[in-house]
């Protein structure tokens, strides 16, 4: 039941974030953006996109345990502040319910590398090794 009840929260989550946005999620436009907000995230299957120089990017993933999110050029791709955890409604703590929020500019044309690593992927349960680490590739456009 309660895998269930955070299953709904989860789903409950992300499609408000998706209504109340203004972004595009991973690979909705396989060529570059307009300057805006694109929000990437874990749960999509696409490991690239292309945006523009002044767009933000906002990386959510959907663990609390997820850490060190990190641009691998961040004179490149710019953090905005530091990430930003938040908690499931009605999560237990340890369950790691929630999600984790950073946010970059694009402040100049290149190929950087948006990552985060884990080790715990649940109450006390160590992650497998192919769930320990999350990255896309980020394409800046001039």
């Amino acid at each position: 039941m309660r895998l269930r009840t955070s299953a709904a929260i989860h789903a409950a989550t992300a499609l408000l974030c998706l209504a109340g946005c203004d972004s595009a999620a991973v690979g909705a436009h396989p060529g570059p953006t307009a300057a805006a907000t694109v929000t990437l995230d874990d749960r999509s299957p696409a490991r690239t996109v292309t945006v523009t120089v002044g767009s933000t990017v906002d990386l959510v993933l959907h663990s609390t345990y997820w850490s060190a999110l990190r641009s691998s050029a961040p004179h490149t791709l710019q953090p905005i502040g530091a990430a930003v955890t938040s908690a499931a409604p009605g999560c237990v703590p340890g369950q790691g319910c929630g999600t984790v929020t950073a946010r970059f500019l694009a402040a100049a044309a290149g190929r950087v590398v948006l990552s985060a690593t884990r080790t715990v992927c649940g109450e006390a349960l160590p992650c497998a090794p192919g769930q320990r680490s999350f990255a896309v590739t980020v394409l800046i456009t001039g």
